[in-house]
Order: C-alpha cells, then sequence, then structure tokens
C-alpha cells in the first residue's frame, strides 16, 4: 500500500494541469458567434395590381410567347425599386 501514495498525488497533479489547461484553452479561443443571434431580415413581396400584371396561360406558340413578352414588359418597375430601395436603407443600419 504505501508505493501507491505516490500515485495518487500524481494523478491528482495531473488532473489539475488537464483543468487548467482547459481555462486557459476556453479563454484564449475567439468566441464563435451564434448563426440564430444575427437578426434576420424578411423578405418583402412587392404588391402587385392586377391591371398591370394580366393572368398569362400556359406558352404553346410565338404568339403566346410575344403576348407574355409585352406583358413583362408593360410592367412598372418603378415601384419595385422604391421598395428595393427602402429595403436597402433599412438594411444599411445593420
Amino acid at each position: 500500500m504505501k508505493s501507491q501514495s505516490g500515485f495518487i498525488q500524481i494523478i491528482l497533479i495531473l488532473g489539475i494541469v488537464i483543468v487548467l489547461g482547459m481555462i486557459g484553452y476556453l479563454l484564449i479561443t475567439p468566441k464563435k458567434v451564434a448563426v440564430n443571434s444575427i437578426p434576420s431580415v424578411q423578405p418583402v413581396a412587392a404588391p402587385v395590381s392586377e391591371t398591370s400584371n394580366p393572368e398569362v396561360g400556359s406558352i404553346k406558340t410565338s404568339k403566346d410567347l410575344n403576348t407574355s413578352s409585352q406583358s413583362l414588359d408593360d410592367l412598372d418597375t418603378a415601384q419595385i425599386d422604391a421598395q428595393l430601395n427602402l429595403l436597402e436603407s433599412e438594411s444599411s443600419s445593420f
């Protein structure tokens, strides 16, 4: 039994060194920002009136394609641009 008395002291010293090493590692390493702590921006859909976006059926002929192209060309993008600019100015405050 007398030969084991030094063994317990060595184990105790090793345990203390390991605990101090873990504490030092946690203090020295940089903190990582959790992903869920960053505020998220909710997307805002631009309201589109029914008159500016007529319902277009499936495209089967070149005439349908031309009609769809014309309806897209007739869309008023100024309202969408204004909302995007507003969203950009709100997001720049982050």
